[in-house]
């Protein structure tokens, strides 16, 4: 019965084959995009002794890093695969996990960590690689699905990022021309004639929030209940966009707004905001952060922003009662903050920064001052000075957030391709 099926297959098909024209194979355009940069750095940290955060007053750092990124598209409709990662080397005369943290390179709440692996001990330094990118896009008519190890940004901020829910930037970082992959589903469709409607799946791990538990070893096994479901509304109306987003973030409900667009001539404006609920006492707070851009002069900007951290407390007395541990950088402790800034950018297209951040509850202060100059079109260097004011904290006992930050000064050159 078997030997005359595929016999009846086989001279069906030979019909077809003798029957019908031949077909002109039409080659299949095939697209290749490849991109990716390498950087040496190094620099000084000076942290406050008396602390159970730190471990060692000054240290040097010496880092280098290597990314590399490949997208390859299958015809003019066809589907993309992105596949890029980095190598990520840095050596301190003595390991903080603290330090880890603050320089933020991975998000483990949101991303598996059998995709990154450590070369060297974490004792004193590491060499880590990390496939930050691996994803694959369809697009059918305009509905597109990407899905995979790839960015997600919903905020429209700079300083303060209440929407920057997945491996998000620091607050005093001016290099974001690359953010970090999460393991999420993407499903998008334009809405004419300038809109957009978004469903995101971001999966997560077995990791709490990061004031509670967020250790890199607790992010090997997915866990559904703490994974991220949003749908996003984005209309762009008489200049201003504005976007809506609600659904599932990890374990709580939440609801949100970004908003950006011009007030005035020279004058533009940015909103980020969400009602959520806090992780430990379950009751809803609202944050918000509101910036404006002015540029007063050729390429030159003065920026502003403030923020109403919901989760935040009015008293100093109570930062302690927050549970901070070591992986985790000592930020949005407060209910209030503020930041002024300058950017800069002059006619050989070198760039000047500063921003000045500040704790309104307990008055510390955070500065920081980037300065970057291109030598060609893919060779710059670039140096960051940050500089911490505040009541340095007492053992375990934090006094002022910014007072328990490191001084640090970096340099860092890089060729990119």
């Amino acid at each position: 019965m078997g030997f005359r099926f595929l016999l009846f297959c086989f001279v069906i098909g030979f019909s077809f084959v003798g029957f019908s024209k031949p077909k002109v194979k039409k080659k299949i355009p095939v697209t290749f995009d490849q991109r990716g940069g390498a950087s040496l750095g190094g620099g000084r940290l000076k942290k406050p002794l008396g602390t159970d955060f730190y471990e060692k007053e000054d240290q040097t750092i010496q880092n280098f890093l290597l990314r590399e990124d490949v997208t390859v598209g299958i015809g003019k409709r066809g589907p993309k695969f992105e596949l890029g990662g980095f190598l990520l080397g840095q050596r301190f005369g003595v390991y903080d996990p603290l330090d880890r943290a603050l320089l933020q390179i991975t998000d483990a709440r949101n991303r598996s960590l059998l995709l990154e692996k450590y070369f060297v001990s974490k004792d004193q330094g590491d060499v880590i690689g990390v496939l930050d990118r691996a994803n694959l896009t369809i697009k059918i008519n305009n509905f597109k699905t990407q899905v995979g190890r790839f960015p997600i940004d919903l905020s429209k901020t700079f300083v303060f990022r209440p929407n920057d829910f997945f491996g998000p930037f620091r607050s005093n970082q001016f290099d974001r021309n690359h953010k970090l992959g999460v393991d999420a589903l993407q499903m998008s469709y334009p809405l004419e004639p300038l809109g957009e409607v978004k469903l995101i799946g971001v999966m997560g791990y077995e990791s709490d929030d990061p004031l509670i538990d967020d250790t890199p070893e607790a992010s090997n096994h997915t866990s559904p209940k703490k994974s991220s479901a949003l749908a996003y509304l984005g209309y762009t109306l008489g200049g201003t966009y504005i976007g809506l987003f609600g659904g599932k973030l990890r374990s709580y409900p939440i609801g949100g707004l970004v908003a950006e667009g011009e007030l005035f001539s020279g004058i533009s404006f940015r909103f980020d905001g969400n009602q959520t609920q806090d992780p430990i006492t379950k009751e809803g707070y609202a944050n918000a952060a509101l910036g404006f851009d002015w540029q007063f002069w050729d390429q030159t900007f003065l920026q502003l922003e403030g923020y109403h951290n919901g989760f935040g407390v009015t008293a100093i007395e109570k930062y302690n009662s927050l549970k901070v541990n070591r992986y985790n950088p000592l930020s949005n402790l407060a209910r209030y903050y503020a930041s002024v800034g300058i950017a800069k950018t002059f006619e050989s297209l070198a760039e000047a920064r500063f921003i000045l951040q500040q704790n309104l509850v307990d008055k510390s202060q955070l500065l920081t001052v980037n300065g970057k100059y291109p030598f060609t079109e893919n060779f710059d260097c670039g140096i960051t000075l940050s500089k911490p004011y505040g009541k340095l904290p007492y053992r375990s006992k934090i006094l002022t957030e910014y007072g328990a930050y490191p001084a640090v000064v970096m340099a860092e050159t890089g060729y990119y391709w």
